[in-house]
């Protein structure tokens, strides 16, 4: 047996992107919310209500021959048009985002065997809170915009048996 650490499965960064991004950008779907990936084309560039999906990661730490710990954060950018008829729009979007990122994360094998089940993350963090809202408030005086943030943080252990 080789001393060498085999290295993380360069198929892991596409996988969970891919997975993470379709089970909430379906989620929002679902609740009726315009919702798009970072860096995607349904970004328009302009202001309306909506959810932008960031992902950072997966980052790993190597535990055995082929076992890994995975992390990754999940930063959901809640964008709301200010709305004298409803004072707490941008509450109930990030109350909406709060909730998707209570779930677990599966990470199916996307553009190679989506019905291969590669892991899983759950909600946890080591030495931070896995759950962090921050309102950011009106973000240009003379735009009628209100922005807020929603991020989990998660770890799962996933295997690369090479």
């Amino acid at each position: 047996m080789s001393n060498v650490m085999p290295g993380m499965n360069p198929n892991w960064p596409r996988w969970v992107l891919a997975s993470a991004s379709k089970q909430f950008i379906d989620y929002f779907d679902a609740q009726g919310i315009f919702s798009f990936v970072h860096s995607d084309d349904s970004n328009t560039g302009q202001f309306q209500n909506g959810i932008e999906f960031r992902l950072d990661g997966p980052n790993g730490k190597w535990l055995t021959r082929t076992e890994w710990d995975l992390y990754i954060e999940i930063s959901l950018l809640i964008t709301t048009m200010r709305d004298d008829k409803d004072a707490h729009i941008l509450e109930r979007y990030l109350g909406i985002a709060a909730s998707a990122l209570t779930s677990a994360i599966p990470i199916f094998r996307f553009g190679d065997d989506a019905t291969f089940l590669e892991g899983c993350f759950t909600l946890e963090a080591e030495g931070r809170e896995p759950l962090v809202l921050a309102k950011f408030g009106i973000v240009q005086v003379d735009l009628p915009v209100i922005q807020a943030s929603a991020n989990g943080h998660y770890k799962g252990r996933f295997i690369n048996p090479k």
